[in-house]
């Protein structure tokens, strides 16, 4: 691996040939870490959140237990410790367990919203008493 070079700034690709419109060779960042998942208008309990970020891809896992309530404000959970860089929302890829419902979570900046199948907020009321354990991919900004 002549071709790699190891330094202060990272490990640098640029040896190596280039491909179509890219931006960078230097593999830059390493980072392991937790955070606190938060509720919209609602205080989950048995919070617990990690990540692994390599360059600008995080990968995240995180579970909450949503109390028992009759919210009707959207379902969406904060305090992620990187923004996604896809302006309107998205995983990469991402799985959900829930008890109750089939939804759908994406991540729009640092919140990740809760949606239906035909694309409608989901309310915290849907979520009242559940257990929650999500995962997904972005790429942070």
């Amino acid at each position: 691996m002549a071709d790699i070079i190891y330094g202060a700034t990272g490990i640098n690709f640029a040896a190596h040939g280039n491909v179509g419109a890219m931006t960078s060779e230097l593999l830059d960042e390493y980072e392991e870490g937790t955070f606190t998942p938060a509720g919209n208008n609602v205080t989950y309990s048995s919070t617990v959140g990690a990540y692994t970020k390599v360059a600008r891809i995080v990968q995240c896992v995180w579970a909450y237990v949503c109390p028992s309530n009759s919210d009707g404000n959207a379902h969406n959970t904060s305090g992620f410790p990187f923004a996604n860089a896809i302006a309107d929302g998205c995983f990469g890829q991402g799985y959900a367990t829930h008890e109750r419902n089939n939804a759908k979570f994406f991540i729009q900046g640092q919140i990740v919203y809760a949606y239906t199948n035909g694309g409608a907020a989901i309310a915290n009321s849907v979520f009242s008493g559940a257990a929650v354990r999500l995962g997904g991919t972005h790429i942070s900004t």
